[in-house]
């Protein structure tokens, strides 16, 4: 019914995080790193490849992910 609220909510959604590491020292490049994984991971993939990934994630070991972390 109200669009403009839903309109001011995806707003929010979208800049809020760059609002709140502005007041972070590196914020602003913490951001950008954050915005360009984002792009990177969904680009060439369709949204049940992307929650798969997220499920796998959740579901992998401490020592599943560091191993990740370090070959990446």
């Amino acid at each position: 019914m109200f669009q403009l609220l839903k309109c001011v909510a995806r707003a929010v959604v979208k800049n809020g995080g760059k609002f709140l590491l502005d007041f972070v020292p590196g914020g602003e490049a913490l951001y950008n790193i954050a915005g360009d994984a984002w792009e990177d991971w969904r680009k060439n993939r369709d949204e049940t490849a992307l929650r798969g990934e997220v499920q796998a994630l959740a579901l992998a070991s401490a020592e599943q992910v560091r191993a990740e972390v370090v070959a990446a």
